[in-house]
């Protein structure tokens, strides 16, 4: 059940509290995020709101697609779900201690027999 939609095309100075209630008109609003640059910490110009319940994030979309906020046309559509990468992870062994990519998994780096 997604209830996330995509609102892309944000001016810089459009807040979080200007999305929740722009989007609360159709129905109670689960959270908000405006995607923020790691540098700058200024707004990467989209942002996600997520309902209690599939319907209302439809009813959003259907509504406030093309519509315009802070004078700026705002996309407006279902969020797709991304499994997050993760960087620290370790490839998955096998249970004879070899990793999925043929190397040794047994964490002695530059070993020999």
């Amino acid at each position: 059940m997604n209830s996330k939609v995509f609102v892309g095309g944000l001016h810089w100075n459009t807040t979080e509290p200007d999305l929740k209630e722009l989007f609360s008109e159709f129905g109670p609003v689960r959270s908000v995020r405006i995607i923020l640059d790691r540098e700058t910490g200024r707004s990467r110009g989209f942002g996600f709101v997520e309902f209690s319940e599939k319907e209302q994030a439809e009813l959003a979309v259907e509504n406030l697609n093309g519509k315009s906020l802070d004078n700026r046309s705002i996309k407006v559509s279902m969020a797709i779900e991304r499994e997050r990468k993760r960087s620290s992870e370790k490839p998955a062994s096998d249970e004879t201690g070899t990793a999925a990519n043929g190397s040794e998994s047994s964490g002695e780096a530059g070993s020999q027999a």
